[in-house]
């Protein structure tokens, strides 16, 4: 099998470049690299341009920044390998092997659609619990594979024929919940998601690093949020009761005016869906999703605990 390796750029030279340098060294795939450029406005362009169609890098221009979501659709859609890697822009895989072994699995499969990485931190090795993208109890089960209902996108491989059944990512969604809107499409195609430890990625995030909350991000994590579980269980009685729960959650870390404004332009968004073209989930897709995910999370007093009167990440 072949690989796509797509990596988004936006600034950051050094860093990206010594991405691209670890994923030309991965062994035993034939592979091509597809760095999508969001509009860099810091040099970075001068360093990536000399690269383009240098061996087996290809240099996409956007102009701007539109999104993960917009920008990974780019990338993916540009390639023809029976396999698609994503890779985040400031991190790198542990073995040379990474992706061979990625292509194994699907070799070995026929109905896997996606894998998720492990992510480790690159300075301290330890388990990256912010690229923690399943529930909480399964995290004391990270050093095994198992099925999923979705990946991470510091990390991640897709079946090329898989993704093309697919709508692509929602890019109205711009930053967060994207993978998860896409492996929604994937379950309700009747394919499976796997979680694979022995594939790692080292993310250079520094232990020092905090996350600022206060820059649209929780707006972008409850307004995605809410427009996809109604996007795929159209169900107004669940999105009210999370829309609640987001807000409670907002106010116990100071953050009330961006889940007002989330919950008010996820309105607007679930108005724009297209019945035609937008996919609900099914039985057998929900019975999915509540085996691998949903029994996993606990009952209401354990999600209010656990997910609510919470500090969030730093």
């Amino acid at each position: 099998m072949s690989v796509d390796v797509v990596i988004l750029s936006w600034n950051r030279a050094e860093l990206i470049l010594e991405t691209i340098a670890n994923v030309q060294a991965q062994t035993g795939v034939d592979k091509t690299i597809w760095i999508v450029d969001q509009g860099s406005h810091d040099g970075t362009l001068d360093e990536l341009r000399p690269l383009h169609k240098r061996g087996e890098i290809r240099l996409v221009e956007l102009g701007q920044n539109y999104g993960v979501a917009e920008g990974r659709n780019q990338g993916n859609n540009r390639g023809q390998a029976d396999v698609i890697v994503s890779l985040d822009n400031d991190a790198v895989f542990e073995h040379e092997q990474t992706l061979l072994h990625a292509v194994t699995l699907f070799d070995a499969d026929p109905q896997l659609a996606a894998v998720g990485f492990r992510v480790k931190n690159f300075y301290t090795g330890q388990d990256d619990w912010l690229n923690w993208g399943y529930a909480r109890q399964l995290w004391d089960q990270r050093a095994s594979a198992f099925t999923a209902t979705r990946f991470v996108g510091c990390g991640h491989a897709i079946r090329r024929s898989a993704w093309a059944q697919t709508q692509g990512y929602d890019s109205q969604l711009f930053f967060f919940w994207e993978e998860l809107d896409l492996s929604y499409q994937l379950i309700a195609l009747g394919y499976h998601i796997r979680y694979e430890p022995s594939l790692v990625v080292r993310h250079k995030v520094s232990p020092e690093s905090r996350t600022n909350w206060s820059d649209k991000r929780y707006y972008y994590l409850v307004r995605n949020a809410l427009y996809l579980h109604y996007k795929y269980y159209r169900s107004p009685r669940q999105v009210f009761v999370m829309a609640v729960g987001y807000l409670l959650k907002g106010a116990y870390n100071g953050l009330w005016g961006q889940p007002v404004r989330a919950i008010r332009d996820a309105r607007r968004m679930f108005k724009g869906l297209d019945p035609r073209q937008s996919v609900v989930l099914d039985q057998a897709a929900r019975k999915y999703v509540f085996e691998h995910d949903t029994r996993y999370r606990g009952n209401f007093r354990e999600r209010l605990r656990q997910n609510i009167f919470v500090r969030l990440p730093k």
